[in-house]
């Protein structure tokens, strides 16, 4: 039996990631949540995480300086950027990232997004 995959879920708005950690832990996935970015490099620091889904408009740490660290200090820890705004896609992909979701989306597809991109990174 695998164990279940931790996700790293990043966004300023306590509804949304309320939402999203109940959504995820409901489908096996252990979910920790962070309020900022800085918040989110000292778990990732202390705690092994196999995803970040992360908010892309938020204060403090601008998401192309979160995604740089991260691509430096843990490479293989993939990122899942959401936004309202499409527009942010192609910054996104620049800066590397794969996956790209644009908020409102379903929450009932989101676990399987998350799987799809732990797989890729496996495969």
């Amino acid at each position: 039996m695998r164990s279940p995959q931790r996700v790293l879920v990043i966004d300023d708005h306590i509804e949304i990631r309320d939402a999203l950690a109940i959504c995820l832990s409901a489908s096996g996935f252990v979910v920790q949540v962070a309020e900022s970015r800085e918040a989110a490099l000292d778990i990732l620091r202390h705690t092994p995480t196999q995803l970040i889904l992360m908010d892309w408009f938020m204060p403090g740490m601008e998401a192309s300086v979160f995604v740089d660290q991260v691509q430096n200090a843990y490479p293989h820890t993939p990122i899942i950027m959401m936004s309202c705004s499409d527009e942010v896609r192609f910054e996104a992909e620049r800066l590397g990232l794969r996956q790209f979701l644009i908020k409102p989306f379903d929450l009932y597809e989101l676990p399987e997004v998350l799987t799809s991109a732990v797989r890729e990174l496996v495969a």
